[in-house]
């Protein structure tokens, strides 16, 4: 590989991070307000989909957008597995979970799995963050094996060439009428 060889790998592995990068940011600093139930077992605390606008309907005593948030005061007892209570407004609390369970009192062993394939299924920023990493992974391994194919090649000629130097098999100059013979052609 020669120098032009690398400095354009460094590229392409430079825009793959820039690329991702960039995703990463527009992802974590937009608005997740895209979420939207597509049944009754998305809404917590007994809420109902809405199905033409995909909002949760909430029981009374819980509101929120998936109906997370229970309305009242903090009491702190309310909040399970050594979880906090977090006062949001003067009518409504949450519970601020461990690391390993979740829920709106934090009664839910946390599935990290669901939790993937619900950031896949409902984040649309997420998966165009995937879709723009795969395809520019893809271009970039297709540059990579269009380069070695590349280098294969001229090594095999260069491999041909000295072999053939060091043979002392040297070619004869074409003639002027041949070389105009095939161009006519």
């Amino acid at each position: 590989m020669d120098r032009w060889e690398i400095r354009i790998s460094e590229k392409m592995l430079t825009v793959q991070i820039v690329v991702s990068l960039v995703w990463l940011i527009i992802c974590g600093s937009a608005n997740l307000e895209f979420w939207s139930c597509k049944s009754n077992s998305d809404c917590l605390n007994g809420g109902n989909c809405s199905l033409p606008d995909g909002r949760c309907v909430c029981d009374s005593g819980f509101d929120g957008m998936n109906c997370q948030l229970k309305v009242g005061t903090c009491s702190g007892s309310e909040c399970h597995h050594g979880g906090s209570c977090f006062q949001l407004s003067p009518n409504t609390y949450k519970c601020l979970c461990p690391y390993s369970y979740d829920g709106t009192f934090c009664e839910t062993p946390y599935n990290f799995m669901e939790l993937g394939i619900q950031l896949i299924k409902r984040n649309y920023f997420f998966q165009a963050f995937i879709i723009a990493v795969v395809i520019t992974t893809i271009v970039g391994y297709v540059f990579m094996i269009r380069k070695a194919h590349r280098l294969i090649k001229r090594a095999y000629v260069d491999r041909n060439v000295r072999k053939s130097i060091s043979q002392g098999i040297k070619k004869e100059p074409v003639k002027q009428e041949e070389t105009r013979s095939i161009k006519s052609f």
